[in-house]
């Protein structure tokens, strides 16, 4: 199994990250795993992270955009194989978003916010931005 790191809040107002082990996912019926190639930090975990005003359980892992290749898919997903390229967007607290391996349940009905990412010679570095 692939070791999993990723950047941590590790209390209230912690700045900066501490880049430190992380579990790796298990796969589920209805999700995928992507590896992570590039992952964006938004405005709103700028203030989860420096004001912390949000009810957030500690520690943990901001984000809520990933580019990457799918390296585990679970039973039941559609439109999606491994080796595909993707870019997600995926926001639910403490999901380990900022790591090197996700856990992305398939429960998205846009597929702007869960789809593969072509042309192939686009950077995942700027399919995300």
């Amino acid at each position: 199994m692939p070791t999993n790191t990723a950047a941590w809040v590790l209390t209230p107002k912690a700045n900066p990250f501490v880049i430190k082990e992380a579990p790796y996912p298990e796969t589920r019926p209805g999700s995928v795993i992507i590896k992570s190639a590039a992952v964006g930090m938004n405005p709103i975990d700028h203030v989860m992270q420096d004001f912390a005003f949000f009810p957030i359980p500690y520690p943990n892992v901001l984000g809520a955009d990933v580019a990457g290749e799918v390296v585990e898919v679970g039973e039941g997903v559609e439109g999606v194989k491994k080796g595909d390229r993707v870019m997600a967007w995926v926001y639910q607290l403490n999901h380990l978003l900022s790591s090197s391996y996700i856990l992305l349940v398939q429960i998205f009905a846009s597929p702007w916010l869960y789809s593969p990412l072509r042309p192939h010679h686009v950077s995942l570095t700027l399919g995300l931005s």
